[in-house]
């Protein structure tokens, strides 16, 4: 699990600098006493932010990473891994938190992902229809155990290296813009803390709908930093 998020640390790094932010009580929420969630939150220079929400029980584990463009018009990529003793479950989402959806170099970074899975041999796992998909533009959900870790860190990989070189040419937006964006997560964030899904269900059980609001606000996404 460490060697991952070192990966995905060092892949960002190499392009930005990356500055830890202070969530507070935010970087561990013990939940239902036995679940221990562990979140860092990152400053992308001249991007926006990067966090880190990590969760070990024994036998199993989960990474998730989000990346959050609040400087350029980038979607937003959600990250994880889930480790259960030898297996394994991967799932990559970008949501189209974007001012202009129609843009060519998005449209081709999201043909880039679709042929990442595509050239994947591993497993494809069925997604489930639930409501955050109606912002999501592209996936990769990919299952296997410990002899395919070097494939699930290929797959890692490339995402980020199409990623960064897409990022290296976005737009700037503006400030008014930014407003914008911050809005669709915004009602993003509160559909999230109603309707919960995967680990932030944990959350709604645990400390209510509107701390986990607070969390996603703060911590998961960082974007109360950049909102006015």
């Amino acid at each position: 699990m460490n060697k991952i998020v070192n990966v995905e640390t060092s892949l960002l790094q190499n392009k930005y600098e990356l500055k830890e932010m202070d969530i507070g009580e935010f970087k561990k929420i013990i939940l239902k006493k036995v679940l221990p969630f562990y979140t860092k939150l990152y400053n992308i220079k001249n991007l926006g932010t990067f966090s880190v929400m990590t969760l070990n029980v024994g036998i199993m584990n989960i990474i998730t990473f989000n990346i959050n463009s609040f400087s350029k018009d980038l979607p937003q990529l959600t990250i994880d891994f889930m480790f259960i003793l030898n297996q394994r479950k991967f799932i990559f989402e970008i949501y189209d938190f974007m001012i202009n959806k129609e843009d060519e170099k998005y449209k081709n970074f999201l043909k880039e992902i679709e042929e990442i899975k595509e050239n994947s041999n591993l497993k494809d796992m069925e997604r489930a229809n639930t409501w955050h998909y109606d912002y999501v533009s592209g996936d990769i959900n990919k299952s296997g155990n410990v002899i395919n870790d070097s494939q699930f860190l290929s797959i890692l990989k490339e995402i980020m290296e199409a990623y960064l070189k897409y990022a290296e040419h976005a737009p700037e937006l503006s400030d008014d813009d930014m407003q914008k964006k911050i809005k669709l997560y915004e009602e993003f964030t509160d559909n999230m803390a109603k309707n919960g899904g995967m680990a932030i269900d944990n959350f709604r059980e645990g400390i209510g709908e509107e701390k986990t609001h607070e969390y996603l606000s703060k911590a998961f996404y960082g974007y109360s930093e950049y909102q006015k």
